[in-house]
């Protein structure tokens, strides 16, 4: 059962050393069993910084093995030099000095933990320096999440109350709120006044995993866009004034006979003008001919 177990497996003597190891030792140390047996003490696997605690650990397994733990994680050493983080159980053979040793590699795991850890703290720093508002509802209008921008506003972490009462003091959902269509899997983009100081924000709702099959959760991200509405309104305005200034001066234009010193009431002269001021709004190269005292520097 030893030799043939799915787990690397040695079994120690009370001086530390390895008399037995199985076929799995070699799979995941590298070392062969009649480079082990009987000939290294097990200090041999583990990394210099745990091999102190290792050591305490297996004295104290055999004095008093109540105050020793029978599994923990560490770090040992392959044959190649390589560094491995292993889960270890450890049992003591009864009525012996001998102790059983079973590890398991969580290297991918460790590395996973890590990887996560990175991402979480890159996550972190983004959501922490983002210049608006972020918080995530669940599907019952309850705050789950809120960014430092958001409990500022706020006044507070409101996490764990309705969102409509924690962010605006209403007692029923705003009438512009689109958790009912995230709840569906949409994405909602929004850009409204918002009534708690009245500037112009654009809102992105989207839905996330509500931690059950079948549910979602609403995450907004708010940003402040209203210098860029009011610049767009006056943009707006201006175009929409240039526009009737046109209309008023080609409306004018059809009942003039003189335009600059260029006379002519005829319907082909109100032409030649209208085509002069298409021609000065545009930005193209314009050429004008025609031959001798037919006007060309007074079009020009």
């Amino acid at each position: 059962i030893f030799e043939k177990s799915l787990s690397s497996s040695i079994l120690i003597e009370d001086d530390m050393t390895i008399s037995l190891s199985n076929e799995k030792v070699e799979e995941l140390f590298g070392y062969r069993k009649n480079e082990l047996q009987g000939k290294v003490k097990w200090p041999i696997f583990i990394h210099q910084d745990d091999v102190g605690k290792m050591k305490e650990y297996h004295r104290q397994r055999r004095e008093n093995p109540l105050n020793a733990p029978s599994e923990y994680e560490c770090r040992m050493i392959d044959g190649n030099g390589k560094i491995q983080d292993v889960f270890l159980k450890l049992d003591m053979i009864p009525g012996t000095k001998k102790s059983l040793a079973t590890f398991i590699t969580v290297t991918s795991r460790k590395q996973a933990e890590k990887s996560l850890l990175e991402r979480e703290s890159q996550l972190s720093a983004i959501v922490n320096n983002f210049e608006g508002y972020i918080y995530t509802v669940s599907s019952d209008y309850r705050l789950e999440f809120m960014n430092a921008k958001m409990i500022k506003r706020v006044g507070g972490d409101a996490c764990g109350e309705k969102c409509h009462l924690a962010i605006y003091k209403r007692s029923a959902p705003c009438l512009w709120c689109p958790l009912p269509a995230v709840s569906e899997g949409k994405t909602v983009k929004q850009e409204i006044i918002d009534p708690a100081d009245s500037r112009w924000h654009a809102w992105v709702s989207t839905p996330i995993s509500g931690g059950e099959p079948g549910t979602l959760k609403k995450q907004t991200l708010i940003t402040d866009v209203h210098d860029r509405k009011i610049a767009e309104a006056a943009l707006l305005e201006k175009s929409e004034t240039l526009k009737e200034e046109n209309r008023l001066l080609k409306s004018s234009m059809k009942d003039r006979y003189r335009f600059g010193s260029i006379i002519g009431k005829s319907s082909k002269m109100q032409a030649v003008y209208e085509l002069i001021i298409k021609a000065a709004a545009s930005g193209d190269n314009v050429i004008i001919y025609g031959e001798s005292g037919t006007g060309k520097e007074l079009v020009a």
